[in-house]
C-alpha cells in the first residue's frame, strides 16, 4: 500500500461509488420530514465515502449547526454499537463523540435516524476560507433552496470551506508562533482523546475546523476507535498521506505512535504548505530533515514525531511536555 503523492495537495475525500446499491446521487438527497421540521438547511459543507455534511439552522433556537448524514447501508456491521441511552444500534462515531467535552473537539448536540440515514448534529465552528466568487454563486443557489420550506429534495453542493486545509490554501504557510498556537490545540485534543482510550485515526487538516482567531476543533470521528493502550491494529481507515511507515508497509500498528506520525505530517504542512516527503519510498525509508528556517526546538520536535520506528517516536505525554508545545499550553 503506497500513497499516490503529488507536490500539489488535493482533498482526500472521494464521492460515494455510484455503482453501489447504497450510494445516492450527490446532487439528490432525500431529507426526512422530521428533520426539516426542526432544521432549515443552509447548504452543503462537504462529502465523504459514507455520507454528506450540511450546515443548518435550528428553527426554534436559531443556532447554526453542522449535520452529518451517515448512509446506513454503507456501514459495516462492526461499526455499529448498542446505544446505552436509547437502545438500538448507533454508529460508533456517535457513541464515541457524544460524551466528549473539550474546547478543541467538535461538540455533539443530538442525533436521530430515518430509513436511509443517521443524522449527527454537532456544533458549527470556523469561518469561510473559500473564495468570494465561489461563495456568491453558491449562496444564491442555497437561498433558493432554503426559501422553499416544503422541499424534500436538496442539491447538496460543496459550500464554504471552514477547515484548516482551506485556511492553509489561503495563507500558504504559517510562521512558527501561529503554527505553535494552532498545533498546541490539536495536541491538547488528541491527548484528551487518548486519556479516554480513543484514537481519532484520521488526523489531517481537512478534519480540523478553524476560525479567524486560529482557534481549532477536531472533527469527523468516522474512523475513530476506542481500544486499550498499546493494542495493535490491523485495519487502517484514515488518509494515506498521513499514514505512518508501519501502516504503509502493511504491519500491525500501535495507534498512538501512528497518531504522532500524523501530527508530525500535519505540523509540517502547517509550516510549509506541503507534504514532508515526495514519494511512498521516502515516507517509508527516508529520514526527516528539518528545514533550516526551523528553530532548534521545532526541529527537535519534528524529528521526534517523524521517526521511522514507532517505538522511537515521542509519546503523547512527552509531546505535550516538549518545550516548543508547553511554552504555549
Amino acid at each position: 500500500m503506497k500513497p499516490n503523492l503529488s507536490q500539489t495537495r488535493r482533498r482526500s475525500y472521494s464521492a460515494p461509488d455510484v455503482s453501489s446499491r447504497s450510494s445516492l446521487p450527490f446532487g439528490l438527497t432525500f431529507l426526512d420530514p422530521f428533520f426539516l421540521q426542526h432544521y432549515r438547511v443552509i447548504g452543503g459543507l462537504g462529502r465523504g465515502g459514507h455520507g454528506y455534511v450540511m450546515s443548518a439552522i435550528h428553527r426554534q433556537s436559531g443556532l447554526c449547526v453542522a449535520v452529518k448524514l451517515i448512509i446506513k447501508a454503507d456501514l459495516a456491521p462492526n461499526s455499529l454499537v448498542k446505544d446505552p441511552v436509547e437502545g438500538g444500534l448507533i454508529p460508533l462515531e456517535i457513541f464515541l463523540l457524544r460524551p466528549l467535552s473539550h474546547p478543541n473537539i467538535i461538540g455533539y448536540r443530538e442525533h436521530f435516524q430515518d430509513r436511509m440515514f443517521y443524522y449527527l448534529v454537532v456544533d458549527f465552528h470556523g469561518i469561510s476560507w473559500s473564495t468570494p466568487t465561489t461563495i456568491q454563486i453558491q449562496t444564491q443557489i442555497e437561498l433558493q433552496i432554503a426559501s422553499n420550506p416544503n422541499l424534500r429534495y436538496l442539491s447538496i453542493i460543496p459550500r464554504r470551506k471552514y477547515d484548516l486545509f482551506e485556511c492553509i490554501a489561503r495563507y500558504k504557510r504559517f510562521p512558527e508562533p501561529i503554527a505553535q498556537h494552532i498545533f498546541s490545540q490539536i495536541v491538547n485534543a488528541v491527548s484528551y482523546l487518548a486519556r479516554q482510550g480513543i484514537y481519532h485515526c484520521d488526523i489531517k487538516d481537512e478534519n480540523i475546523l478553524i476560525d479567524n482567531h486560529f482557534n481549532v476543533k477536531l472533527a469527523d470521528f468516522g474512523s475513530a476507535c476506542r481500544i486499550p493502550r498499546h493494542t495493535l491494529l490491523k485495519q487502517f481507515h484514515g488518509t494515506i498521506t498521513f499514514a505512518s511507515p508501519e501502516i504503509l508497509m502493511g504491519c500491525r500498528y500501535n495507534p498512538e505512535p501512528a497518531e504522532i506520525w500524523s501530527l508530525g505530517v500535519l505540523l509540517h504542512i502547517i509550516l510549509t504548505g506541503g507534504l514532508p516527503f515526495k514519494s511512498a519510498d521516502e515516507y517509508i525509508y527516508s529520514l526527516y530533515v528539518p528545514l533550516d528556517t526551523m528553530s532548534p526546538l521545532l526541529a527537535d520536535l519534528m524529528i521526534s514525531m517523524l521517526h521511522k520506528l514507532p517505538d522511537q517516536r515521542i509519546s503523547l505525554e512527552k509531546l505535550q511536555q516538549h518545550p516548543w508545545i508547553s511554552s504555549i499550553i
